[in-house]
């Protein structure tokens, strides 16, 4: 087993973690917040390699000073702090800052600041931050614009040799196909109390939903749709900013051979776009 494996299960398995998430009211404003961080917390292979970057690199956070956008229930604040940092800002928006600065005072890290405010109104100043680190950005970095919110924090206080993580972002789409997963996320609104609600189910199909996808439901070759580079230290025409920053692109899909005809690409059959 992995160190992070038996950390990870170590975490979850510590009855005062256990005590706090129950004691810790999240609020209504932050229940959202909340099921996307249980979604999250179960990507074992991505936080997995946010694990490592952090634990395994100490040179790159002992003495230094690293901020920590959306840290959700706190594990990167943990091992940053762990990691050597001298000092570790933490914001959020949502009351799960609460649950972070219960569990940093358990852990005794005297050197974390938790700040319950939007990054829009974080104010940090030039130069002061060595190290930005967004797990959000290695989940899905377009969904609710936190790639544009990283790249204006990263703009605001990071210095010229500092380090983001992840520093490389690369987006890829294709199809995929699930009935089982169609009729869990959307087949619902079919039939609710013997109704059909065919405005809630088309609105549904407008929102992002996160899903693991298995490779055999994946009906056409992957296509890369952008590849961004946070760097502060990226080549000039790699290096991206907020005037820069587009996402306008065409792609062709094309039907892999998990698609025995071509027949399988219709309306009904398809799932979703998968981006990742």
């Amino acid at each position: 087993m992995h160190k992070f494996d038996k950390e990870f299960d170590e975490f979850f398995e510590n009855p005062d973690i256990k005590k706090l998430l129950e004691e810790n009211d999240v609020g209504e404003d932050s229940l959202i917040a909340l099921k996307n961080e249980e979604e999250r917390l179960w990507d074992v292979e991505r936080y997995k390699v946010f694990y490592q970057s952090i634990i395994e690199n100490p040179q790159i956070f002992a003495g230094k000073v690293v901020l920590v956008l959306r840290p959700g229930l706190g594990l990167p604040v943990i091992w940053a702090a762990k990691a050597g940092a001298e000092r570790v800002i933490c914001a959020d928006d949502t009351k799960l800052i609460d649950f972070v600065r219960e569990l940093v005072k358990k852990e005794n890290l005297n050197n974390v600041d938790c700040i319950y405010t939007g990054t829009s109104n974080l104010l940090l100043g030039k130069d002061m931050v060595d190290v930005i680190i967004s797990d959000w950005i290695g989940y899905f970095g377009v969904n609710q614009k936190f790639i544009y919110e990283l790249i204006r924090i990263r703009d605001m206080c990071l210095k010229k040799d500092g380090v983001v993580l992840p520093d490389k972002i690369v987006f890829s789409a294709g199809f995929f196909s699930d009935e089982e997963q169609l009729m869990t996320n959307f087949g619902f609104w079919d039939k609710v109390y013997d109704y059909q609600m065919p405005v809630m189910k088309n609105a549904c199909f407008l929102e992002a939903v996160y899903e693991r996808v298995t490779p055999k439901s994946i009906v056409t070759a992957p296509k890369i749709l952008w590849t961004f580079n946070l760097a502060p230290d990226a080549p000039e025409d790699e290096y991206v900013n907020l005037d820069n920053l587009s996402f306008n692109k065409k792609i062709i899909l094309s039907p892999n051979a998990n698609v025995v005809t071509i027949n399988e690409l219709v309306p009904g059959k398809i799932t979703a776009i998968f981006v990742t």
